[in-house]
């Protein structure tokens, strides 16, 4: 697997089937830490992350979670600059032949459930692949406390999801 760690965090790479796809796990270095890694995680720290990550052999230990969000965007797209397109001034004649339409709200859900027979994410289903490895065991990725997750499309870097885990525990 490939791995990375600094005096903040350690993060893994765990490749999907076909390695088309990875969740990467971001694990803060203490155990109160997440807050700490959200405050300064940004796109520029996930990339140097993603390309300083080394292939390296890993003892896991990751829980099953399964969380699930939903949100009506309406507001939030109005404000990000869209208003026009939430009102009956909008003008998708361009998209429909006709002035007719204008967007009542957005609605988003997202799930992923993570489990010994792979991750559920949305409509999309991938299996957890293990790397066989020797005994030998270079390093501990024990995730008992907050984290977070990325599942990324690998050949583009696109992310597809990003979530928090506050208590793996459960």
């Amino acid at each position: 697997m490939f791995y990375y760690e600094d005096s903040n965090l350690k993060a893994l790479e765990i490749p999907y089937k076909e390695k088309k796809a990875s969740m990467i796990v971001i694990l803060p270095n203490e155990t109160d830490g997440i807050e700490n890694i959200e405050n300064s995680f940004n796109y520029d720290s996930y990339k140097k992350i993603i390309a300083s990550m080394n292939k390296t052999k890993v003892r896991l230990l990751l829980p099953k979670f399964k969380t699930e969000c939903d949100y009506y965007l309406k507001d939030a797209l109005s404000t990000m600059g869209m208003p026009i397109a939430f009102s009956y001034t909008a003008d998708f004649s361009g998209m429909t032949g006709n002035n007719e339409l204008y967007i009542n709200n957005v609605f988003h859900k997202a799930m992923i459930n993570v489990s010994e027979e792979g991750t559920e994410a949305s409509a999309v289903t991938a299996v957890f692949m293990f790397i066989k490895v020797n005994n030998e065991i270079i390093k501990n990725f024990i995730v008992d406390h907050p984290f977070l997750f990325i599942i990324k499309e690998n050949e583009t870097g696109t992310i597809l999801f990003i979530g928090k885990i506050i208590n793996p525990k459960e």
